[in-house]
């Protein structure tokens, strides 16, 4: 371990918690023992941070749930949020969402688009049904060619695509993102049936770090909390990074601790560990 992850329990201010698979267990409840732990971090002035790939209204309820008042990080790190006002929102090309989704829905992917508090669909389908259910919302019917000739207008695209469905397309549509879009945006595949597209150059760990130095806060002072490969990045960039225990290989690989699973408070217990509460 570096210089730079040798700090003292009990001086980190920022607190960057992923959502799913971290601080929510697998019925996407916060426990009451994890609300507990989170109204005391808040309670010694600790600012936590909800950061997740969600888009920001899917993340509401979990925000006013907790209490929460300071920031949140939503869109993979694209979009940061101070609790008044957004301070980055990232966005792909309107020209290259065009080619995204027209390709994806030649082969058969069923493309969701986002920009800032909207959920677009152009179809709907049980692969939408069941991301309701996960979601706990609804997305806008829309005719795209309509729709994305208005964003070319007024030149705002998407925060994210994401794009659904049977692993064989999936994988197909994956090899033609890399070879057409890598220098437009960054494509990740999270499981089988699911590839999320960000603006280019934009991960968790570019949210973290926008938000820590609108803050003031250094580096060495943030701890981040995830399970997933795409959190590996802010893991990596926290002064201390943990994984929980149902995480990635890619995420523990990052961490500096590894947690117990979301099924047993594992970030919440984490937390306690690393700012010496007493419970």
């Amino acid at each position: 371990m570096d210089d730079r992850r040798r700090i003292e329990m009990g001086q980190y201010r920022l607190v960057c918690l992923d959502l799913d698979g971290t601080l929510l267990n697998d019925r996407k409840e916060i426990t009451p023992y994890t609300q507990d732990i989170i109204a005391r971090l808040q309670g010694i002035g600790v600012t936590v941070a909800l950061t997740s790939a969600r888009m920001p209204q899917a993340m509401k309820a979990y925000y006013q749930q907790l209490q929460l008042k300071g920031p949140m990080i939503c869109y993979g790190g694209g979009t940061v949020w101070d609790g008044e006002r957004v301070l980055r929102a990232e966005y792909i090309h309107p020209h290259t969402v065009e080619r995204i989704a027209r390709t994806g829905e030649e082969m058969g992917i069923n493309i969701n688009l986002y920009q800032d508090s909207h959920w677009f669909v152009s179809r709907w389908d049980h692969w939408i049904d069941a991301e309701i259910g996960m979601v706990n919302m609804e997305p806008i019917l829309e005719d795209y060619p309509t729709m994305l000739e208005a964003w070319r207008a007024s030149g705002k695209g998407a925060c994210k695509i994401m794009c659904i469905g049977e692993p064989e397309d999936i994988q197909r549509f994956y090899e033609w993102l890399v070879e057409h879009t890598a220098e437009e945006a960054d494509t990740y595949r999270s499981i089988s049936t699911y590839l999320e597209i960000l603006p280019h150059g934009v991960d968790k760990a570019s949210g973290v770090a926008f938000l820590a130095q609108s803050m003031g806060i250094p580096r060495e002072e943030i701890v981040a909390v995830g399970d997933g490969a795409t959190d590996a990045c802010m893991l990596e960039y926290a002064g201390l990074g943990i994984a929980m225990g149902n995480a990635s290989q890619a995420a523990k690989d990052a961490a500096d601790m590894v947690a117990l699973t979301n099924e047993e408070d594992g970030a919440a217990r984490a937390l306690v560990q690393a700012f010496g509460l007493k419970v």
